[in-house]
């Protein structure tokens, strides 16, 4: 008898197939000075594959690498390759945002109401110190209410709202304590004679 003996090598060709998830998005501003580093985001691939496969997140956009500042995108490349060293890549953007709303600071003050019993304050008045991570400086808004009179001597809470450039927003509140240190004016008549009637009455 005889017998024969065959080798059949099985090769694999086929790349793995992969599917990227929906766009991103990235919050800058949640960063020190907006700036923050780039996230892992190769668990959210889906990979279709016969093999083990090893995934990698492409420079520059690598994890850990340092993103500055919010607006526009950036492209994340992952690529994936198999134990037999079929590899292939996908994309996908991650935008680019500022979510953080600034750090609003107040400070309570004290106005002096003026001759005609007016006062009017101004944002940066009750403003201490508002910060935000990405607009420097902070954007002031407005302090509500603005405008007191006689009727508001005394403390009075006022509310302050800042702005970054992102068009996130916050309000802190402070008491304004208003003053009346003017003295009432007092009008005299002039030097007046009065001539008794009879009786020694006023006529």
């Amino acid at each position: 008898s005889t017998v024969f003996t065959q080798v059949i090598t099985i090769t694999d060709f086929t790349a793995p197939i992969l599917t990227p998830p929906a766009t991103q998005t990235l919050n800058v501003g949640a960063g020190n000075l907006c700036r923050v580093n780039m996230p892992d985001y190769r668990g959210l691939v889906g990979v279709v594959d016969c093999s083990t496969t090893t995934l990698e997140q492409l420079a520059p956009n690598a994890p850990g690498s340092l993103v500055i500042g919010y607006g526009g995108s950036r492209t994340i490349v992952i690529r994936a390759t198999d134990a037999c060293g079929n590899s292939s890549t996908t994309s996908f953007l991650v935008l680019l945002v500022d979510a953080t709303a600034p750090n609003a600071v107040c400070k309570n003050i004290t106005v002096d109401l003026d001759a005609s019993g007016n006062a009017t304050i101004t944002p940066a008045m009750v403003n201490n110190g508002s910060s935000d991570n990405c607009t420097t400086p902070v954007i002031l808004v407005s302090v509500v209410p603005s405008v007191f009179n006689c009727t508001n001597v005394g403390p009075n809470t006022v509310t302050l709202t800042v702005r970054d450039a992102a068009g996130n927003t916050s309000t802190c509140q402070s008491t304004v304590t208003v003053r009346d240190v003017i003295a009432p004016v007092i009008s005299c008549w002039g030097d007046t004679t009065i001539v008794k009637g009879p009786d020694c009455t006023n006529i």
